[in-house]
């Protein structure tokens, strides 16, 4: 186990070029590949995940989870629920667990069509509470 999620955490950094710097427009880190953009926003004092459907050249996803890796050992995984699900960029959030902290790393799971999902792998953007001032 600790090994596959040591391989993990190797994926997310060798795609770290493919996660934009800036925050995006809900604040979040935005992720993408070649045919979809999320902004997936963490707040770990809300307990509270959010991941928005920016742009899509296929079709919308229909079901979301995210894993969010604190070391090497140590994963969340949650499935996120859809808010808006006939939206065509919809919105998906989820609970954390209390006391979140932060996270090395990140994996957004996401579903187009039965059998046919999408994995992006990331390291999240976690405003500081100086930023939210």
């Amino acid at each position: 186990m600790k090994i596959q999620v040591a391989a993990a955490l190797l994926l997310i950094a060798s795609q770290l070029g493919h996660a934009e710097e800036k925050p995006g427009p809900h604040g979040g880190k935005v992720v993408q590949n070649n045919t979809h953009q999320f902004e997936v926003k963490i707040d770990p004092a809300a307990n509270h995940v959010e991941v928005y459907t920016l742009n899509t050249k296929k079709l919308a996803p229909r079901s979301m989870a995210i894993t969010l890796f604190r070391d090497s050992g140590t994963g969340q995984t949650i499935e996120l629920q859809a808010v808006n699900l006939q939206d065509p960029l919809p919105k998906f959030q989820g609970e954390l667990s209390p006391h979140a902290g932060s996270y090395v790393g990140a994996e957004l799971r996401f579903e187009i069509s039965v059998k046919n999902f999408e994995i992006l792998r990331f390291v999240p953007y976690i405003p500081s509470q100086a930023s939210r001032l």
